[in-house]
């Protein structure tokens, strides 16, 4: 510490590229599949966590083609919640809350396009994005089928069941009859995790998609436990 009593302030940070949030050299935004799926997303992102590391929901912008990405809580502007708000379309927010209907093929297949809104940030900061945003109160609420619990290592939720964002988003790919483009993303997934990993030190060097893909190769991927019919 300082003679303030703080911690010095680092001069030397490394650039980090503003969508995967890995630091640049290690960039994994070009090898990342793009997965077309007859969903429309929308990722509300809470302002205090939009540049964290952990945070997974440039993820799915970066793996779902067309999703808005928009964020709430921000100190230079009002909310803009026109992606919240669509005639014709069937706005559902995604959330797991026991009392929701669960989301099922049924839901994807109607005659009505499917937007799906998820809520990015801890859960303390979704529960309140969920209760303060206007464009949400009223919003019929869908959840995942019951599944295996989260895989995502680097922020441990307080319930196994909690998924971070991109988890959900994998999830519903899946239920989309996607098992194959779902798994891509879960292992792209994985590898930013093993190299979040390498910057903390927890691992001697970045592995490459390659192997990690190589490591996965004889683990069921976790939504296999979902009734959702996929093989």
């Amino acid at each position: 510490m300082n003679e303030t009593g703080r911690l010095p302030v680092r001069r030397h940070r490394r650039p980090r590229c503003p969508d995967c949030t890995l630091h640049a050299d290690l960039c994994a935004c070009a090898s990342l599949p793009r997965v077309p799926t007859p969903v429309e997303w929308v990722v509300v992102r809470h302002a205090g966590d939009a540049l964290r590391p952990t945070s997974t929901g440039r993820l799915v912008a970066a793996m779902l083609p067309g999703t808005r990405l928009v964020t709430f809580g921000r100190r230079d502007g009002a909310f803009d919640d026109s992606a919240l708000r669509a005639p014709g379309v069937a706005i559902r927010l995604l959330f797991p809350d026991e009392s929701a209907e669960v989301l099922s093929a049924a839901h994807l297949q109607g005659p009505t396009r499917l937007r799906l809104v998820l809520l990015d940030g801890t859960w303390r900061q979704a529960s309140r994005m969920r209760h303060r945003i206007s464009a949400l109160q009223g919003m019929p609420v869908v959840r995942l089928p019951p599944g295996a619990p989260s895989t995502w290592s680097i922020r441990r939720p307080d319930r196994p069941e909690r998924l971070c964002t991109i988890e959900t988003a994998i999830r519903v790919v899946a239920l989309c009859g996607l098992d194959a483009e779902a798994r891509a993303m879960w292992e792209a997934m994985k590898w930013i995790e093993a190299r979040l990993m390498y910057m903390r030190g927890c691992r001697p060097r970045p592995p490459s998609l390659e192997e990690v893909r190589a490591a996965l190769a004889a683990t069921p991927s976790p939504w296999r436990a979902l009734p959702i019919g996929a093989g």
